[in-house]
């Protein structure tokens, strides 16, 4: 599951980030532009730069990723934080990923 659920993410990743790297790019669709947050910089955009952006994310996002999954699986699997279907945690164990989610960290 875990292979699967990281396979899947990068996937996705690639899939969705891939249209904007064709507008950055090619400059087409125009009407993707009023979506950009800065409208009038870096238009068109420095290859070179886009480029290295581009190795440092897919190095970012196979190998980190792939490391961080190989090394939090054990962790996950030895304090019994795997998702099991149909089974739903307890309100005293489901409670610190919530604080943890909404605090300041």
């Amino acid at each position: 599951h875990t292979l699967g659920t990281t396979v899947l993410q990068v996937s996705f990743w690639i899939l969705l980030n891939s249209i904007l790297f064709v507008v950055d790019i090619a400059g087409y669709p125009h009407w993707m532009f009023k979506y950009k947050i800065q409208e009038k910089k870096n238009n068109p955009v420095d290859r070179k730069r886009v480029f290295d952006v581009l190795k440092t994310g897919l190095f970012n996002l196979v190998v980190i990723n792939l490391l961080f999954t190989a090394f939090f699986y054990p962790l996950n699997n030895w304090t019994g934080s795997l998702h099991t279907t149909g089974v739903l945690p307890t309100f005293w164990g489901a409670r610190i990923p919530i604080i943890l989610c909404v605090s300041d960290y």
